[in-house]
């Protein structure tokens, strides 16, 4: 965990990432972002926002968060798709016609 913390600074100096609208340095909020990941154990997982060349720091940090937003909906989206025909499977039910009708509800 040391080594790839040290790589990932060494990369991010390199680079010139600065930290936006955070009181902490880089370093602590890198540090607390492993401790995070580390506690939540399998669980875990990162959803990255991505932006590029953007001239205005605020423009490129809502990019990040709306990219890490639709990321985040695609990917809940899915398991709740998952797990609903899952579920209507173990009742027996016609998982198309049911899901379906499910979803009709769900979007209005």
């Amino acid at each position: 965990m040391k080594k790839e913390y040290k790589t990932k600074m060494k990369q991010y100096s390199k680079e010139g990432w600065k930290l936006f609208g955070s009181s902490r340095s880089l370093d602590v909020a890198l540090l607390k972002h492993y401790d995070k990941l580390e506690s939540l154990g399998d669980n875990a997982h990162e959803i990255v926002g991505i932006c590029a060349k953007y001239k205005s720091d605020n423009v490129g940090h809502q990019a990040a968060i709306n990219s890490a937003c639709n990321t985040y909906a695609r990917s809940a989206g899915s398991h709740v798709k998952g797990r609903v025909v899952s579920d209507m499977a173990s009742n027996g039910d016609d998982t198309a016609i049911e899901f379906d009708k499910f979803y009709a509800r769900f979007v209005v």
